[in-house]
């Protein structure tokens, strides 16, 4: 990434370069080729429209386990921690319950 010098500071997309500001500089970059498209039907993005379906399915499980616990057990950030570790037994071949029961174990719910 490049920085913008000079009096003027641009945002947005002029022909091939995008302009904008992250943490208080000013940058520009080359304009992505990526589009929502090519990473729809594109087989070398296989793998990641697959990590993206199993990582929906750990969300859904990490949600509903959250609703069951008890308020005083529910904690900021604990959703996204569920639904890592959920993540990461769907991957590991484990069924929904066994991921609902260990997710409750390590949750400190019932």
């Amino acid at each position: 990434m490049a920085k913008q010098k000079g009096p003027l500071y641009l945002q947005g997309t002029i022909d091939d370069l995008t302009f904008y500001k992250m943490h208080g500089t000013h940058l520009v970059r080359k304009k992505t080729s990526l589009n929502k498209e090519r990473v729809s039907t594109d087989p070398a993005f296989a793998n990641s429209r697959k990590s993206s379906s199993v990582f929906a399915v750990a969300a859904a499980i990490a949600s509903q386990v959250y609703r069951s616990l008890p308020k005083a057990k529910r904690k900021k950030g604990l959703t996204g921690r569920l639904t890592g570790k959920a993540n990461t037994l769907l991957h590991q071949g484990k069924n929904n319950d066994a991921i609902i029961a260990e997710l409750k174990k390590s949750a400190g719910g019932a």
